[in-house]
């Protein structure tokens, strides 16, 4: 059995043909791809998810050396805020995860590209945090990281999700969509009834042509937006 595909539409013919969800047909599909048994390719997965809780706790332990000049325990403050925040306790640790995530990121620390390292902290927020507030358990959380990954492969070979080819739309934005097709806004809309008018795959198109159309000032490059403004170049000539 074919269990390759290459959009959304694809995705959704092998589900309703072999009725199984998006998760399953992304391990068939890698077991397809790489010649290796079921235990094989779910192990790796759940390697993954060890280093993505990982590197949610480094990010927020008191005391790490690993902040610096462009992270300041910012994931550890709105964690230690979430009981008051405005946006409800579960967002605002869901937020503190991701940042926890990207701090430990920018400090050399390892971390799952996810699917990239800029966007790293999204993913394992939204998953690990609110999977383990609905009390899932190690299985049911890969099994999430499995279906994120069917929409990352969709989107890596449709679109971007490298900011420095489509900008942050490319990298956080495939983020996003990744952790959407498990959890939080996208999943409560869809259990809610609302349709979007616009289909996945041409969402992802419309990315694509939106990066192409980007000025490189306004991607990866830091030529342009907040890493030119003058309190940044000055940041960047007192590291120097």
């Amino acid at each position: 059995m074919n269990y390759e595909f290459c959009s959304g539409k694809d995705l959704y013919a092998i589900s309703r043909r072999e009725g199984i969800p998006v998760s399953e047909i992304m391990i068939r599909s890698e077991m397809e791809r790489s010649g290796r048994p079921r235990k094989s390719v779910v192990e790796e997965m759940n390697g993954n998810l060890g280093v993505m809780r990982e590197s949610i706790k480094n990010g927020l332990e008191a005391g790490e050396s690993h902040h610096g000049v462009f992270t300041g325990n910012g994931g550890r403050k709105i964690m230690a805020f979430a009981g008051q925040s405005n946006m409800g306790e579960s967002m605002a640790k869901v937020v503190a995860a991701a940042m926890a995530v990207v701090e430990w990121n920018a400090s050399m620390g390892k971390i799952v590209a996810a699917p990239t390292a800029g966007a790293s902290g999204i993913l394992p927020a939204v998953l690990i945090v609110c999977g383990e507030k609905r009390g899932f358990d190690d299985s049911q959380i890969c099994r999430g990281l499995f279906a994120a990954g069917a929409i990352g492969c969709v989107i890596a070979k449709n679109g971007y999700i490298a900011g420095a080819m489509g900008g942050c739309q490319a990298e956080t934005g495939s983020g996003a969509a990744m952790a959407a097709a498990n959890a939080v806004l996208s999943c409560d809309l869809a259990l809610a009834g609302v349709e979007s008018l616009i289909p996945f795959d041409e969402v992802v198109w419309a990315m694509e042509r939106v990066g192409n159309q980007m000025h490189t000032d306004l991607k990866e490059t830091a030529r342009g937006g907040l890493a030119a403004t003058p309190t940044a170049l000055k940041l960047m000539e007192n590291m120097g």
